[in-house]
């Protein structure tokens, strides 16, 4: 079989499979789908997408996992880092300076990401 016979039998078949688990009719649902049968591979927020059709669960899953891509480097932005002191609800006020502290120290907390690593990232 020859390489792009092989290639196309294999977007086929990932196209054919998420058919069938996808249970979201949403428009970017669609359009994710449309692009598997493109030869897209999707991540795993896009597959939760065609999984899932509660919108609300579905902005959960993209937003940590976009959090997850953003600190694939061991660092942490400060924007990023009260977002889930928040989402976990750590409001003691002597849990969270200290916590702050220990990422300080550790050179885990940064002010912002390098824009060229996010956007490699994303693509």
């Amino acid at each position: 079989m020859e390489n792009n016979e092989f290639n196309k039998a294999i977007i086929n078949q990932r196209y054919n499979y998420y058919l069938s688990k996808k249970v979201n009719n949403s428009e970017s649902a669609t359009k994710i789908l449309e692009k598997i049968k493109n030869g897209y591979d999707p991540n795993d927020a896009d597959i939760f997408e065609l999984c899932c059709d509660e919108q609300s669960k579905i902005d959960e899953y993209r937003t940590m996992f976009d959090l997850k891509q953003r600190v694939k480097d061991g660092k942490i932005s400060n924007a990023d880092y009260d977002f889930l002191i928040k989402k976990i609800g750590i409001e003691d006020q002597y849990l969270e300076p200290l916590l702050r502290n220990m990422f300080i120290s550790s050179g885990k907390l940064i002010e912002e990401y390098d824009e060229d690593i996010i956007s490699k990232k994303s693509k």
